[in-house]
């Protein structure tokens, strides 16, 4: 799968998870009850509905579990951009540096 591909799928599934908690904020605040409506227009049971719901929402959340793992999409993630995946903004101890601080401390403590 391309990495376009892999960023549509990520944007989905945080699509989806916004929205089914926006939708169960809404039905638990008695603002608008979505799932009574949702589950009348399809047509399945309002507990199937909720049942259904958690579901998809697990696999939502397995998919973005999988694709923070995938280290090829990691830099191009939408939520993980740019985190440990650039070198260039941490700064590189270089290897001549590390002895002469481990002489200073050693030469600070004697004294």
């Amino acid at each position: 799968m391309a990495n376009d591909e892999k960023q549509a799928t990520e944007l989905f599934f945080w699509a989806f998870l916004v929205s089914v908690g926006a939708l169960g904020l809404l039905d638990q605040l008695g603002v608008w009850l979505p799932f009574a409506s949702i589950s009348s227009i399809v047509g399945i049971p309002e507990d199937d509905m909720t049942l259904i719901l958690l579901v998809l929402t697990l696999f939502s959340i397995i998919g973005l579990y999988t694709l923070s793992r995938d280290e090829e999409y990691h830099p191009h993630s939408i939520a993980w951009k740019n985190r440990e995946s650039n070198p260039d903004q941490e700064p590189q101890k270089s290897e001549e540096s590390e002895p002469e601080a481990e002489a200073n401390w050693w030469q600070e403590k004697t004294e």
